[in-house]
């Protein structure tokens, strides 16, 4: 069978046009679909299917990155792949975790999710979009491309893809304003499809710091190793803490409603940050979720210190999502036919990889992530006391959510002030 390559470049943002595609051909206007998103009232009521493939992957990135500041977005890389799950058959479809019924819901679920993720409030300015960009001359299956823009309101493109890594960086840098830069070095001769999702937010917290409040101190990594770093104050007030057997920390809101940070470290400092992101595994006995703590957070008059930080990592989740089983997908007995036209099952991924970047200051926080799948074709009040303090001042844990949902948008480990 012959061999060519999917990449499938995914980031989150949510505009959907694109300034810079050049002359590529606009194939969903070709095939007369056209790529909406409607907004809802709410989103929808459960996604445990999301919950768990979050844990799962956070847990199991922390173990292989160990000691590193990481970063990374779970909702871009469950967007692509379920991008990539629609397009696959049988065996493949269940490494997924998914049937067709239970693909149909997930694609329902998707496309809520990002309805009400766009519905931006307050500062808030959150984008998620999808792409999919076709090798000129390859046969894409019209009901994927329509899946495709029901249910991710994916813009598609046909180009001549080894010659337009500038017009799909291009793309990627747009939509998340500039943070994710050169996402791709090359795309090689035998490559036949981008699939191409990013998202980005810049959110202000519901109370900001005062810069004139923010000094250096102390930041003490796992190691023993110590570096200062500038801090945030905020003087004292009341706070949404988190605080129980295992860790202590804090919901910070954004000033939209929706969004907020949560920041959690052991309660011992004995406990290793990994031994802590596997309670959040819940398909292996883990406890918590990102939403399940905010929601049992309680107001607590606090003085809070909190570093300023940029993080920007770039990983590769192959074998991640490999120990997470799905090896058939990187395999030649996958099956991604529904992708093709043909319906020949001659797909299968070949490596994903996904960067990401945060800067978090007195104001707010903006970040934005890329995920690329390259796949190869073989085929409450309380009475006051005194305040607690609070100093992240040794490695934590945080994500940024959507607090109706629970959806996160990114999560990272901080280990190293750097």
């Amino acid at each position: 069978m012959k061999h060519t390559r999917i990449i499938a470049a995914l980031l989150a943002s949510c505009s959907i046009a694109c300034t810079s595609c050049g002359s590529a051909e606009n194939l969903m206007k070709a095939a007369g679909l056209t790529p909406t998103v409607t907004i809802p009232d709410a989103p929808a009521d459960d996604y445990s299917h999301l919950d768990a493939f979050t844990g799962q992957l956070w847990s199991t990135v922390c173990q292989k990155m160990g000691d590193e500041n990481i970063l990374i977005s779970p909702l871009s890389a469950y967007i692509a792949l379920m991008m990539c799950a629609n397009g696959a058959e049988g065996d493949t479809l269940a490494a997924f975790g998914l049937d067709e019924a239970a693909l149909d819901g997930i694609n329902a679920d998707i496309a809520a999710l990002v309805g009400w993720l766009a519905d931006n409030k307050g500062s808030t300015d959150l984008t998620v979009a999808n792409s999919v960009w076709v090798q000129e001359g390859y046969e894409v299956s019209p009901t994927y491309l329509g899946v495709l823009a029901d249910s991710f309101a994916a813009e598609a493109f046909s180009a001549d893809l080894p010659s337009s890594v500038g017009k799909v960086n291009s793309w990627i840098e747009d939509k998340t304003r500039g943070l994710i830069k050169d996402m791709l070095d090359k795309i090689e001769p035998d490559t036949v499809m981008l699939l191409i999702n990013a998202l980005y937010m810049k959110a202000m917290w519901d109370h900001d710091f005062d810069a004139d409040d923010t000094y250096d101190q102390t930041f003490t990594a796992w190691d023993g190793s110590f570096a200062t770093t500038e801090f945030m104050h905020n003087g004292t007030r009341n706070e949404q803490i988190i605080d129980n057997d295992d860790m202590v920390g804090i919901v910070m809101p954004y000033d939209d409603e929706k969004l907020a940070m949560v920041a959690v470290m052991p309660q011992s400092e004995d406990v290793h940050l990994d031994e802590l992101s596997a309670m959040f595994d819940i398909t292996n006995g883990g406890k918590y979720s990102f939403k399940g703590l905010a929601d049992s957070a309680k107001s607590e008059r606090t003085r809070l210190s909190f570093p300023k930080f940029t993080v920007e990592t770039s990983v590769t989740l192959s074998d991640v999502l490999c120990g997470m089983g799905l090896e058939i997908a990187f395999t030649d007995a996958a099956d991604f036919s529904k992708m093709s036209a043909s319906g020949e099952p001659e797909l299968f991924i070949g490596d994903v990889l996904q960067n990401a970047k945060i800067i978090v200051d007195e104001e707010g926080t903006e970040a934005a992530a890329a995920t690329v799948i390259m796949v190869d074709a073989t085929s409450a009040f309380i009475e006051e006391k005194e305040p607690r303090v609070l100093e992240f001042n040794r490695p934590f844990i945080y994500a940024v959510i959507d607090q109706v949902s629970g959806a996160v948008l990114f999560c990272g480990q901080y280990n190293t002030a750097r």
